[in-house]
């Protein structure tokens, strides 16, 4: 196998996530990931309170025909109060008053407490209808920020593409093995880069950058096959032997 070309190529790919990770870490990039956490929180808010509303509204629709009854029913109750007793005798009168004025004392406490209902729910729907102003105001505001620092930050990556492009054009052309490309990719999912490294020392005692040294067993396998795995499990690298060192 061509350790020679993987290492090439792993050194070119661990430059393109060195760009990558200073573009993710550009302050245009941070500050358009903020505003937008902010937009998508001002948005969300927008939505609860537009939910909030609706439910406001439905209620004191509600509200406003449970008054409207009450109201009625306390009109039908004084009609029926000055004209109770009319035919009847002294007694069922003097009942049926009694049992009218408890109904229109209750109908008045209802109507009071409807009423008290009905104006808390309009200040609710007023606060909410103020803060959904603030928050379309915050969103077109930071919105128009958002899109000025994206232009900013676009271009920083103007900059960088033409050298990354080189870069991929580069590792193209090593035209590494699948095999080697497959292993590569594979462990530097679950490996602190760089994956394939070459050993320090020499024949007799070599370790891996990691500081283990390598097993008699280790030897004979990268005598035999030019690569071996690190059996430091905080490491698992991939020691490969140059050809320079055969």
């Amino acid at each position: 196998m061509n350790f020679e070309s993987i290492i090439e190529y792993q050194k070119r790919d661990m430059l393109l996530r060195k760009i990558q990770k200073e573009e993710n870490n550009d302050k245009n990039h941070l500050k358009m990931m903020e505003l937008a956490k902010s937009i998508n929180d001002e948005k969300a808010l927008l939505g609860k309170g537009s939910v909030e509303t609706n439910q406001y509204l439905e209620e004191i629709s509600r509200l406003n025909e449970e008054v409207a009854k009450i109201s009625v029913r306390i009109e039908e109750i004084k009609g029926i109060f000055s004209s109770a007793g009319s035919g009847e005798d002294e007694e069922a009168a003097k009942n049926e008053k009694i049992k009218l004025f408890a109904e229109l004392n209750s109908l008045k406490t209802k109507l009071i407490n409807a009423d008290r209902k009905l104006s808390d729910r309009m200040n609710k729907l007023s606060s909410l209808a103020n803060s959904g102003i603030n928050s379309i105001n915050t969103i077109n505001r930071k919105g128009k920020e958002y899109e000025a620092t994206k232009a900013e930050y676009e271009k920083v990556l103007s900059q960088n593409n033409p050298r990354k492009l080189t870069i991929k054009e580069e590792m193209e052309k090593l035209k590494v093995e699948p095999e080697l490309l497959a292993l590569y990719e594979k462990n530097k999912k679950i490996v602190k880069l760089p994956v394939f490294v070459t050993p320090t020392g020499n024949k007799e005692g070599y370790s891996c950058i990691c500081g283990m040294k390598l097993s008699p067993a280790d030897l004979t396998e990268l005598k035999e096959k030019r690569m071996c795995q690190c059996k430091n499990e905080a490491c698992n690298r991939l020691i490969v032997l140059p050809k320079a060192n055969d």
